[in-house]
Formats: structure tokens, C-alpha cells, sequence
């Protein structure tokens, strides 16, 4: 019972995540977030990781390394702020929550600016618990890392404290411009999330030359699905991730002045 409550609240806290940055025509970003924690009331007798030792250094034994979470951020401003949406999936779950017994699929965790957070936990049949209680962090003053401490109140009672840090990886890409929105379009992929074949349509109101990019969560190309002079009209893209592990992705498209991106989700 005492693994169960510890594995639970940890998969749920530790984050690596992302979200698009800046205004029309400014360069997109991705948050990403490294975030490792350990319960200490009931004390389990593990120590937090110390900051000025990074990440993985718990004295926990079984912990360390396989509580490092990986989120992406899905919502809120972008910046060091734990403040907003987060999502981890694939194999950006922990490794001690992915496996058996827990056999956790994904992890939603909303952080809001009135120190509270709410987490949902979904296992791989669907089945899912939400964790709500309070957090505060504070700097470590060891580089980017930040100290939290979360104090869970449902549904069970309990604290937890460890680390986190916030990086911004540029993609190079342009958001959407607002005003060429109504003549081009890049649609959502479909399926989405998707194992590991989609789809991804789009439509340009004249001829001009297309390129369609897969970018990883580092801002890395990973694939061109399309680079070719395109005639009007709707096109269709298909993309498989056949040596890829799960996570987020995102899809670029340059079509002449306009470009766009959108986020896509690999679940293996």
C-alpha cells in the first residue's frame, strides 16, 4: 500500500513538458520540464534529490532515475512558471509507474496560480484517478532548478518534495499568421494519437512550394513528408513513426508566406 501511494503521487507530479510561444509570425517554442520528487510525510525514508546535485540524486534506492518524469506543456504561458497544463505519455512516463503493477498510459496535470494543482492518472485500460492538493516552489539557486513542495489532500493525504526544472527548446519555426488563415489550412492529424500510421491534410488556395516538417520535442527534424511545388487545392500527407518512440511531436507547414504548426501525440 505504502509503494501504491508513492508510485501514484510521483507519476502524477513529475513533469517534462512543452507549449507554443510568441505571436503571429514569432518563432514557436516548446517548454520542456525535467521534475523528480519524493514523498516525505509519511516518511518513506528516502531523500529528496539534492539541486546542487541534480537530477537522479536521491538516496531512495528504487527511485532516482525511474521517478524522472518527462511532461510536455499543453496550456499556459511559456517561461520557467509551473502555472499551467501538462501532459506525459509513452515513454515520457516515468519508468516505475510505465510498468507493471501500475501500468500507467498518461498523465494530465494542471498547475494554477492559486498554488493548487489537479493530476489524472490513466492506466493503459483507460482507467484513471485524480490527485488534487496545493504546491509551492521556490528558487534552489543552482541554476534553473527549482525546490517544490507538494502537500497532496486527496485521495489520500500525504507530502511530497524534490525538483524541477523548465527549459524552452526553439523550434525555428513561425506560428500561423491570423490573416492568411481563411485561405490556407492545416488540418488536425487523424488518428490522433495514432500507432503508428496518420494522416495530415491541408489545404492552399494557389500553387506554391510546400514543405511539411515532423519536429521532435527538442526542436530536431525528424522527418519531411512533403517538399515539392503543390497546384491549389486540398493534399493529403501520410506520416509513420515506425523508429520512433512515443511522445509528443509537432507538424510544420511553410506554404509560400504562410505557415502553421500543430501538436500530435505517439502512443505506442
Amino acid at each position: 500500500m505504502k509503494r501504491l501511494t508513492v508510485t501514484v503521487f510521483i507519476g502524477l507530479i513529475f513533469l517534462a513538458l512543452m507549449s507554443f510561444g510568441g505571436t503571429a509570425l514569432g518563432q514557436a517554442s516548446v517548454d520542456s520540464m525535467l521534475y523528480e520528487i519524493v514523498q516525505t510525510n509519511p516518511d518513506i525514508g528516502a531523500t529528496p534529490p539534492d539541486p546542487a546535485m541534480g537530477f537522479c540524486s536521491t538516496n531512495g534506492g528504487a527511485l532516482g532515475c525511474l521517478n524522472l518524469q518527462r511532461y510536455v506543456r499543453t496550456g499556459g504561458a511559456p517561461g520557467n512558471s509551473l502555472v499551467g497544463s501538462w501532459l506525459s505519455a509513452g515513454d515520457d512516463v516515468a519508468p516505475l509507474l510505465a510498468g507493471p503493477p501500475f501500468n500507467i498510459d498518461s498523465l494530465y496535470a494542471d498547475f494554477y496560480d492559486n498554488s493548487t494543482y489537479r493530476v489524472r492518472q490513466v492506466d493503459a485500460n483507460g482507467a484513471s484517478i485524480e490527485l488534487i492538493g496545493v504546491w509551492q516552489a521556490t528558487p534552489s539557486g543552482f541554476g534553473n532548478i527549482w525546490n517544490i513542495v507538494v502537500n497532496q489532500s486527496s485521495p489520500i493525504v500525504l507530502t511530497s518534495e524534490g525538483i524541477f526544472e523548465i527549459t524552452s527548446h526553439p523550434l525555428g519555426i513561425d506560428d500561423e499568421n491570423p490573416a492568411l488563415a481563411n485561405a490556407f489550412q492545416l488540418k488536425q492529424n487523424y488518428p490522433n494519437p495514432f500507432n503508428p500510421g496518420t494522416q495530415i491534410e491541408f489545404t492552399i488556395p494557389s500553387r506554391a512550394p510546400v514543405k511539411l516538417t515532423i519536429y521532435n520535442t527538442l526542436g530536431e527534424e525528424v522527418a519531411v513528408l512533403v517538399n515539392d511545388v503543390l497546384p491549389a487545392g486540398n493534399h493529403q500527407a501520410s506520416f509513420r513513426a515506425n523508429n520512433l518512440g512515443s511522445g509528443t511531436y509537432f507538424y510544420h507547414i511553410q506554404a509560400g508566406k504562410y505557415s502553421a504548426t500543430k501538436k500530435m501525440l505517439l502512443l505506442r
